[in-house]
């Protein structure tokens, strides 16, 4: 599988590298809301900030938070945990697919670094695991006006455990 998605990742990027922009932005702010699955259902919110260095290829940091209960990434979660809270910290590309300007599809590639807070009810402290961890999904863009518009993305977040954010938001491009 993993050597049929290389060439095709080299074709995009090269037809990025060869393309122009109708906006010619350098960045990118986007906030977004959404669900988390995985570690049970629960409500999600985040925030993205990102450099454009070429046409269809954005490169991100992300920061996601989501309270997720007695959850928590380790495998096997210690006894008596509460108000857990999952922060995650991404770096990573929206490959973009050309094609018309206003609905734009994109494939996710990012690394991150997936935490858990919690309290310990038995001994009374606050806890964290933060494990390593690599992203991969796919979301669609809609560009209202030239610079800004909607977004929605499905992430795979693939750390100590694995879990999906489904995420709806706004976005807006500008330049230097």
């Amino acid at each position: 599988m993993m050597r049929r998605c290389v060439p095709l990742l080299f074709i995009l990027l090269s037809l990025s590298s060869r393309s122009q922009a109708e906006n010619n932005a350098t960045g990118e702010l986007s906030a977004y809301t959404g669900i988390l699955m995985g570690l049970g259902t629960r409500a999600a919110v985040g925030a993205t900030t990102g450099y454009i260095s070429q046409p269809y290829l954005i490169t991100l940091f992300d920061f996601a938070y989501s309270p997720v209960g007695t959850e928590t990434i380790r495998t096997i979660a210690p006894p008596g945990v509460n108000h857990s809270r999952l922060y995650d910290l991404s770096l990573g590309v929206h490959i973009q697919v050309p094609g018309r300007r206003r609905w734009t599809p994109y494939g996710i590639l990012a690394a991150s670094m997936v935490c858990t807070t919690y309290d310990d009810i038995s001994t009374g402290k606050g806890r964290q695991s933060a494990f390593f961890g690599f992203q991969t999904g796919g979301g669609l863009r809609y560009f209202i006006s030239d610079n800004w518009g909607v977004r929605s993305e499905l992430k795979v977040i693939v750390s100590h455990r694995t879990f999906t954010r489904l995420g709806f938001g706004v976005f807006y491009q500008f330049s230097d």
